[in-house]
């Protein structure tokens, strides 16, 4: 590996930086080294005006040192103009950001000490204010009377410590009030498309031919069609009630065998009275007369 580079004295804080980093990574890869030898290195690696001054004041007394004091004592000779400068501007365009107000004005207080001329209390008030949060700053300017020329330095990061408490209490107010109203809302719409469901209607499976119990007709009252065969028995001794199932082998009708009289029905199962069915009789057909054939002759 080649030895770090030369430094001139160049006024370019990102060229100091640049060769202070090529010196300790040389330095890590050809540890270990002691204090002396590398003190004694970093002379070799000056040119200029770093160079005089470090035969001047580093070599007499070289034991003394060590390789860092030597790089800061550089620093402060050479660049106290450039390192003022660019503190003087990060003062200037400092903000707060994400940091809490205390963090932020110890910035500033850092800035203000690397700067050339201490600023004055009332410049450094005015840069807390203007670099704090918006939110804050025209909290306290309004509620606690903060001025930038009459507050103090403490006054002011006080308020401001003060409001950002403040601020993360009402936070956490509004975030707990506002989670009911969002669980509130879901469930208002759980509902609403509950009722917008169509309602659950029961259908029977209609399917026949998986079904295992035979289907009941449905009642009709069309007339029946003739079958061929009509009975012409008196209405009180006609059959009621569900169709027979025993057919005569000879006349084909049911209710019957062919052992009795195939065409009527046995006397011995009825029992009529004739007062009875003469009141039965009429009672159906008060109109209709009957002619019997065994009246006396006159």
């Amino acid at each position: 590996m080649h030895a770090p580079e030369k430094w001139n004295g160049d006024r370019s804080l990102q060229a100091f930086t640049d060769w202070v980093h090529s010196v300790a990574h040389y330095f890590k890869i050809h540890s270990p080294l002691s204090e002396i030898l590398k003190v004694n290195l970093l002379g070799g690696y000056l040119s200029g005006d770093p160079l005089d001054w470090y035969w001047r004041y580093v070599a007499p007394t070289s034991s003394q040192w060590s390789a860092a004091d030597v790089i800061v004592a550089l620093r402060r000779h050479f660049l106290v103009d450039e390192l003022s400068r660019q503190a003087a501007d990060d003062f200037e365009s400092a903000k707060q950001d994400d940091q809490d107000i205390h963090a932020f004005q110890a910035y500033l207080l850092k800035l203000a000490d690397q700067m050339a001329e201490y600023p004055s209390p009332i410049a450094l008030n005015r840069r807390l204010l203007k670099g704090m949060k918006h939110s804050t700053s025209s909290a306290i300017i309004a509620n606690r009377g903060i001025d930038a020329e009459v507050s103090s330095w403490d006054e002011i990061v006080q308020a401001s410590m003060d409001q950002e408490r403040a601020l993360r209490y009402a936070n956490s107010l509004k975030g707990a009030t506002t989670t009911p109203q969002i669980e509130r809302k879901d469930l208002d719409t759980k509902q609403k498309d509950t009722h917008d469901r169509a309602p659950f209607v029961y259908a029977p499976n209609r399917n026949k031919e998986n079904s295992g119990t035979p289907a009941i007709p449905a009642p009709t009252t069309r007339p029946t069609t003739f079958s061929g065969v009509r009975n012409t028995s008196a209405p009180h001794m006609r059959s009621t009630g569900p169709k027979p199932t025993d057919q005569c082998r000879v006349c084909s009708e049911y209710g019957h065998w062919a052992s009795g009289c195939p065409k009527q029905i046995s006397t011995h199962m009825i029992h009529v009275d004739d007062d009875e069915d003469q009141e039965t009789e009429e009672q159906d057909d008060p109109d209709l007369q009957f002619y019997d054939s065994y009246l006396e002759e006159d």
